[in-house]
């Protein structure tokens, strides 16, 4: 082990246990990211403009990106430079996509890392979606609505709806989905609510919807995903997310629509490794050093 890799292990004289990162980095709408695994001590603070994979990708200094923020559940635009996070082991994944990027292919399973994290529970444990069974209507006039309510803590709801021929839909006309949206966490009386958060399969992002008002829907996957403003982590998110995606490619090659999608475990996969040549500047709470870890391009 050279000097600066017993540094980062026995930093203060203390062990220090690596968490390995992954970094997600859409530069393009519509092409599938970049993403590597670093190795940064628990504890630390990874600055991310002085990860040296992300370098050679973007030029750091001036470059803009959306980061996928928890506490917001969505998007949120930030200079590259400003960029940097406590590494714990709730934070084993970070997502990235250069300003202007829009459709993000495999946006699902990336985030199922997050979502596990901020849970601190296995994908297994975490609540199951419920399905409710609405009267039986033409196949091609469905829609099926995944829905969360106000509660944290609880399991979104899957309805399919009718809504004819044409790709349009105003939620105040579906009362069991608008009822389940108004739920009182606490068991009181149902909330009145006007607009509800909205995912965009083409933007990959959340839209403010009101509930009295036609919008069209995405005609491929016939999915649409809805929660209440204040659910800013909706649980089986990604799975949902990833299961839109599963649908629209399906459709278009042809074959069957799988209703269970699996997740793709990225936390499991053996291809971790990183070249020797990637750097990682790790800045440590009471002091600043600089350190070689392994990385992969």
């Amino acid at each position: 082990m050279d000097a600066d890799a017993a540094d980062v292990l026995h930093n203060d004289e203390l062990p220090r246990y690596l968490i390995k990162v992954r970094l997600t980095l859409w530069t393009m709408s519509g092409m599938v990211p970049d993403s590597t695994y670093v190795d940064a001590p628990m504890g630390d603070t990874l600055v991310l403009s002085e990860v040296a994979w992300l370098a050679r990708r973007v030029p750091v200094s001036t470059a803009w990106v959306d980061f996928w923020s928890v506490e917001e559940g969505d998007w949120r635009l930030e200079r590259l430079v400003n960029l940097s996070f406590d590494v714990s082991n709730t934070s084993p994944a970070f997502l990235m996509r250069l300003q202007g990027t829009k459709h993000c292919p495999t946006l699902g399973n990336e985030l199922k890392l997050v979502e596990l994290a901020a849970f601190n529970t296995d994908h297994d444990d975490l609540p199951k979606i419920e399905k409710v069974v609405l009267p039986k209507v033409a196949r091609a006039h469905i829609l099926t609505i995944t829905a969360w309510n106000e509660n944290v803590t609880s399991h979104a709801r899957r309805f399919e709806v009718n809504v004819g021929p044409r790709a349009h839909v105003r939620l105040a006309d579906h009362a069991e989905v608008i009822k389940h949206l108004r739920e009182d966490p606490q068991g009181g009386e149902p909330k009145a609510i006007t607009h509800v958060k909205r995912w965009d399969n083409e933007l990959c992002k959340w839209k403010l919807q009101d509930i009295n008002r036609v919008f069209v829907f995405d005609g491929k996957s016939r999915l649409l995903l809805v929660r209440h403003d204040q659910n800013r982590l909706p649980i089986g998110l990604a799975k949902e997310i990833a299961r839109a995606e599963h649908i629209v490619a399906a459709r278009r090659l042809g074959g069957s629509v799988q209703d269970d999608v699996e997740v793709i475990d990225l936390a499991a996969s053996d291809d971790t490794a990183v070249a020797a040549d990637e750097e990682v500047r790790v800045v440590k709470r009471k002091r600043t050093s600089t350190s070689e870890h392994d990385g992969k391009a």
